[in-house]
């Protein structure tokens, strides 16, 4: 009788080790795959509503990385995404804003230019009357120069047009320094059947005239090349004036500086080309400064 009360205590105690065992067993693998679990889903639900806001326009989100190194990597590929959304959509408002304020500008011009062309004419004739014929060629030039900066707001326009333009610019200006510069060309002629951004080498001349020849005591050379190669646009302009520094470049070709003339062309360019384009600085001081534009070949 003994004997068989201990053997159904071993038994009992045998069975309850099983159990135990087996709650081990069960329970601990629960654990661990709702811990697992817990890991994939909790940053899975926050990138799902990460992806949901930034499909309602919230690219200001910034979800917290978290999980395997996979969903790590996917979260900081979704916060680089919005990041990237936000720069692009930052820079094409400042593009409207600037065509915008380029509309209101041409509107302003626009008032009683046919009055203004019509004085030029009249100034010109009594120029030629007199024999003024350098002053009468100058007027020309502007009125010129005038009828294209009101012909048309067209973003693009043929580069002969732009080209006719900026060389009667380049007149002009030697006049008023008093031919304290020259000009020297070299544009290839199957570039004039291609369009560019309107006024886009006009500021990269205005800056080699209004800064890099100012203050210096020899005469100034400035040279225009306009090329194909590799099916691309170049266009340079050389000058031979004071330089740019280095951390002044820097800053420019990193758009940190506020130079009106170089951030002008590069969001104009930027607008038309996306970032199919290159703005290169070469620059030794007093010898030469080189600032290279490369466009795509367009239709």
């Amino acid at each position: 009788m003994e004997r068989k009360v201990l053997m159904e205590d071993y038994i009992k105690i045998i069975i309850g080790n099983m159990l135990l065992i087996l709650a081990f067993l069960v329970v601990i693998p629960l654990i661990v795959i709702m811990l697992i679990s817990s890991s994939i889903l909790s940053p899975m639900d926050s990138l799902r509503r990460g992806m949901k806001e930034s499909g309602q326009g919230r690219f200001d989100i910034e979800i917290k990385e978290s999980g395997s190194r996979e969903l790590r990597q996917l979260i900081r590929r979704f916060n680089t995404m919005n990041s990237r959304i936000q720069q692009l959509i930052r820079e094409n408002y400042e593009i409207i804003i600037m065509k915008k304020e380029a509309e209101l500008n041409a509107y302003n011009l626009q008032l009683n230019p046919h009055f203004i062309s019509n004085s030029l004419n009249i100034i010109n004739l009594e120029l030629i009357k007199n024999r003024e014929y350098d002053l009468s060629d100058m007027v020309v030039e502007l009125s010129q120069m005038m009828d294209y900066t009101l012909k048309s707001s067209a973003h693009l326009v043929p580069f002969k047009e732009d080209w006719e333009h900026t060389s009667n610019y380049i007149k002009v200006m030697q006049r008023r320094y008093s031919k304290q510069f020259e000009a020297e060309y070299d544009i290839k002629p199957q570039l004039f059947e291609y369009s560019v951004p309107k006024f886009f080498l006009q500021p990269l001349i205005e800056n080699s005239i209004a800064h890099g020849f100012e203050n210096i005591s020899y005469k100034g050379i400035i040279r225009v090349l306009a090329f194909i190669k590799d099916d691309k646009r170049y266009f340079i302009v050389e000058d031979n004036g004071k330089g740019i520094d280095e951390y002044t470049k820097n800053r420019i070709l990193n758009d940190e500086n506020k130079s009106v003339g170089i951030n002008n062309i590069r969001y104009r360019i930027k607008y038309v080309y996306g970032d199919e384009y290159e703005i290169l600085i070469e620059s030794e001081p007093y010898v030469s400064t080189k600032i290279t534009v490369v466009l795509p070949l367009d239709h």
